[in-house]
């Protein structure tokens, strides 16, 4: 059995560092790599940021277009989508998944094309239309334009012949570019922290500030949190600064705990200031209960993270302006594969070592 457990893991660990050197973050270009970039039209600023900027009215449409691009040796077929936005858990844009149906600003955007095909070193402009209804009101809104491609073959494999072993990964490249919508008249900043509660994490304790964008323009909140003891000591003091804050969303932000944490009762102080000479100042208790005991500070464990009401996020940009975005597959699905590729080998390993049994007692 030691033998079998070895002779698993060994195969487990080859297959592992059997993968392609673009799945641990190198451009994958050269074999399934696509581009994408805003077309530049009559006036430069709606595009000189890398990504769309459209002052308009209520009632009103504009069009664009972007231009899709494949350097690559073969064709390529490119799905485009618009995907709604809401703020990653430090601040900057985060986008819904591709595939996710569009609620909020995405619905505004109108596509000529959702698929092109591409030949090897060609480059299309695929057009779009964004129609702004006439319920929407003064502020800033934000969606993004979604490409990534279809029918992406497997990244990883092993020949599944004979007595050999199979598995494959398959790693799906988005890029999203950022259309914003200024929509002038009463633009109203306002930021709200209601809470902040400690969060345990696989990689240690965080205190988690819950606060929300209750505005209708971009924020980008910086300031402090300060935490004492009930001798007035400070146990924690730390800077907080914010990417781009959407309106409209809301974020549990994360603050590393660095000290000791010890159970007990501690004063919190967050402040923040925002848009140039505005401030929120949260003022409140926080309870440090044995790490066994449950812990109950207002934040629950699912809120960790981006908080929305919608679809998933699945790609998160530049943590300082919403601009283009390139997401790539999360860590949880090397874990899984790995997990799986180890039961795969050990079946297999299994089934072999009783047919090798088998045919030794009918040579007996």
């Amino acid at each position: 059995m030691r033998s079998l457990t070895l002779a698993s893991l060994l195969i487990f660990f080859s297959l592992l560092f059997a993968l392609p050197s673009h799945a641990s973050g190198q451009d994958p270009a050269d074999e399934m790599g696509f581009g994408i970039a805003p077309v530049p039209v009559a006036d430069p600023s709606v595009t000189a940021n890398g990504y769309f900027i459209y002052k308009m009215e209520s009632s009103a449409s504009v069009t664009g277009s972007v231009m899709l691009k494949n350097p690559g040796s073969r064709p390529l077929t490119i799905q485009i989508a618009a995907v709604d936005a809401m703020t990653a858990q430090a601040g900057g844009s985060a986008f819904a998944a591709s595939d996710a149906t569009p609620e909020g600003v995405a619905t505004w955007v109108k596509f000529a094309e959702s698929s092109v095909t591409l030949p090897a070193g060609m480059q299309k402009p695929v057009g779009f239309t964004v129609s702004v209804p006439k319920s929407a009101k003064p502020g800033q809104y934000l969606t993004g334009i979604s490409a990534y491609l279809v029918n992406v073959p497997p990244t990883a494999g092993a020949d599944q012949g004979g007595n050999h072993l199979g598995a494959s990964v398959t790693m799906q490249t988005r890029y999203v570019i950022g259309v914003q919508v200024d929509i002038e008249g009463a633009w109203r900043p306002s930021l709200e922290v209601d809470s902040a509660a400690l969060v345990r994490q696989p990689s240690g304790p965080f205190i988690g500030v819950h606060m929300k964008n209750d505005g209708n323009i971009f924020l980008k909140p910086s300031g402090m949190i300060v935490m004492t003891d009930t001798a007035g000591m400070r146990v924690l003091d730390q800077p907080i600064k914010m990417g781009t804050f959407i309106p409209d969303t809301e974020v549990v932000y994360p603050v590393r705990w660095s000290g000791e944490l010890a159970s007990g009762t501690y004063q919190v102080q967050v402040s923040l200031d925002y848009d140039k000479d505005r401030k929120e100042i949260y003022e409140g208790q926080l309870e440090v209960k044995p790490a066994n005991a449950p812990q109950d500070n207002g934040v629950a464990a699912q809120e960790w993270g981006t908080i929305g009401s919608g679809n998933e996020i699945s790609a998160q940009s530049d943590p300082v302006a919403p601009a283009q975005a390139q997401a790539g597959p999360d860590m949880w699905l090397w874990v899984a594969a790995g997990i799986g590729m180890l039961l795969v080998a050990v079946v297999a390993l299994l089934v072999l070592n009783l047919m090798k049994m088998r045919r030794l007692r009918e040579l007996k």
